[in-house]
This record gives structure tokens, C-alpha cells and sequence, in this order.
């Protein structure tokens, strides 16, 4: 489990089954205790609120925590995007450098490479022989 300021958040299948677990002992504990108190006639009014409140703090916390992820994912989408850009620009200097290579002519072959360099952002220049 990870810690956050005061929550945790769970990072297995056991540790969700296990909050699962607490949380339906809870709920029994609170429905008996509720029984008992309205057996007794006592008001369960404030006891109710106060949970009210630790759950909408909780809630806020997790509020918080699921913006992060989401900023997070939109982080890592661009990423992505920014990494397939880079991926088929490769690809395409790849190619028209193969092209290059199949080339005879010097001439054509030099605007191929010239062409590469610009899309690469590479400076070459040309060499006399």
C-alpha cells in the first residue's frame, strides 16, 4: 500500500479485497450499533454527521488524488504522441535513405540527403571530391 498525506490507496487485488472487507465490518458495526442505540433512544444525529464529514474528507482526498492521474495520463498521452512523431520521421529518413543509397546519380542522391538532413534537423554539407 502507498500513503498519501492521511489515505492510502492500494496497489493489489489483496489489499482492495482486504479494504473491502473493513468496510463491510464497518457498515455491520455501524447498522448494530445503530440498533442498539435507537433501542436505548439515543440519537445517532451527531455520531451520523461526523462520519458525513470524515467521508467527504476522504472523498476530497481522493478527489485530488484522481486530478493527479489524470494530469499524469494526459502527461504520458503526449508523450506517446510526441514519441510516434519521432517514430515516423525515422521511418520516413530510413527510407529516403535507402533510396539514397539505390541512387546513381550524385546530384539526386545529394538532394536526398539534403532532404533528410532538413527533416532530421542535421546540417550537411556538400563535399567536393
Amino acid at each position: 500500500m502507498t500513503k498519501f498525506s492521511r489515505m492510502t490507496i492500494s496497489k493489489s487485488e489483496d489489499d482492495i479485497k482486504k479494504i473491502s472487507e473493513e468496510i463491510r465490518q464497518q457498515e455491520h458495526q455501524v447498522v448494530e450499533l445503530g440498533a442498539e442505540e435507537a433501542e436505548e433512544g439515543t440519537h445517532m444525529h451527531a455520531h451520523g454527521e461526523a462520519d458525513l464529514s470524515v467521508i467527504t474528507h476522504e472523498l476530497t482526498h481522493m478527489q485530488e488524488l484522481l486530478l493527479h492521474v489524470i494530469q499524469a495520463i494526459r502527461e504520458l498521452r503526449d508523450s506517446v504522441d510526441n514519441l510516434g512523431i519521432t517514430i515516423r520521421k525515422s521511418l520516413r529518413a530510413l527510407a529516403l535513405l535507402q533510396v539514397a543509397n539505390s541512387l546513381s546519380d550524385a546530384e539526386s542522391r545529394h538532394r536526398l540527403l539534403e532532404q533528410v538532413s532538413k527533416d532530421l534537423g542535421v546540417d550537411v554539407k556538400k563535399h567536393d571530391k
